[in-house]
């Protein structure tokens, strides 16, 4: 069975959801929406059922898997060798040895994205939860909206081509 995530805008009145089988697009109330505590089985126009899964996160999140190191807000000198393993415009997702992050902690966090120039991202983050192995950390600081960042985590749509081809 498919999954399909709705990333809630509390700006929004309705949330468009989109059939995975037949692409068919219908428009919830986010007042429905809200409420959902737990996976969702929806069954199309089309009889192909699928999950709905409503999440509550301001920017979508990605998976990925970069080395980087962590120090003390400011200091050059590296306390940890860090696995980033989910990102977003807002924040960080991380795995750390040899350090126990506190909330409220604040560092900054250093790596590079596996983009073609290999950007590299140097920001200050609050530690805000700490789940199992996993350290999540909000972006904090000067202008904290990071265009590289959003650049990076921004959808592609391979069927779009380029307009000047």
């Amino acid at each position: 069975m498919k999954t399909i995530q709705i990333f809630l805008n509390d700006l929004a009145a309705t949330s468009q959801v989109t059939c995975p089988y037949c692409q068919r697009s219908r428009s919830i109330p986010n007042t429905q929406l809200q409420s959902l505590r737990h996976a969702l089985r929806a069954k199309c126009s089309c009889e192909n059922v699928f999950e709905l899964v409503v999440n509550r996160r301001c920017f979508p999140r990605k998976d990925v898997r970069f080395e980087g190191e962590l120090s003390l807000q400011g200091a050059s000198e590296r306390l940890a060798e860090i696995v980033v393993t989910s990102l977003s415009v807002g924040g960080v997702g991380f795995l750390v040895e040899g350090l126990a992050p506190q909330v409220g902690d604040i560092f900054t966090i250093a790596f590079s994205l596996d983009d073609d120039v290999k950007t590299e991202v140097r920001e200050d983050i609050i530690v805000r939860n700490l789940r199992g192995e996993v350290t999540g950390a909000e972006f904090i600081g000067h202008g904290t909206y990071n265009f590289d960042l959003d650049f990076y985590l921004m959808p592609f749509d391979p069927d779009l081509k380029d307009e000047d081809t």
